[in-house]
């Protein structure tokens, strides 16, 4: 369990940093689900692919 606690603690720190780094740049997920833990894409992932085309 704790191993998860971790991983989850790293993955919310990574996205906050994003949101930092990117700032207007970071995408808005088109997900209406506002938990955290269940948008779909990822708005990371929209940001990755827009930079790939």
């Amino acid at each position: 369990m704790r191993s998860f606690l971790f991983l989850r603690y790293l993955s919310h720190n990574y996205e906050e940093s994003a949101k930092k780094e990117l700032g207007r740049d970071y995408p808005k997920s088109p997900s209406k689900d506002d938990r955290p833990d269940f948008v779909v894409p990822p708005p990371l992932e929209i940001w990755f692919q827009k930079k790939r085309r």
